[in-house]
């Protein structure tokens, strides 16, 4: 140690594919991005099943399959909501 401080050295994240002199920075670096890569696809999937699941809502208080409107918002989610909400509710024949 010549008594300067230590230096935390940054890289951007193209830089951290090339081999740094001790090897490990490139593996933590790959094990990093799948881990956000993972966390990112959970909270789609929460929030995709949060959506499903009030489509579903809708329908049942207005009257209709809440199945099939469940089924209709995994495939066209936006969609499907905007038409339950523009649909009138079913009356009790």
């Amino acid at each position: 140690m010549d008594g300067a401080p230590p230096t935390l050295e940054v890289r951007c994240l193209a830089g951290m594919w090339e081999d740094p002199p001790s090897g490990k920075g490139v593996h933590v670096t790959v094990h990093m991005i799948a881990a956000l890569s993972f966390f990112w696809w959970l909270i789609f999937v929460f929030f995709w099943v949060i959506f499903i699941w009030l489509t579903m809502s809708i329908a049942r208080s207005k009257g209709y399959s809440p199945l099939l409107w469940g089924l209709l918002a995994c495939i066209l989610p936006l969609i499907t909501v905007i038409i339950l909400l523009v649909l009138p509710a079913r009356s009790q024949a």
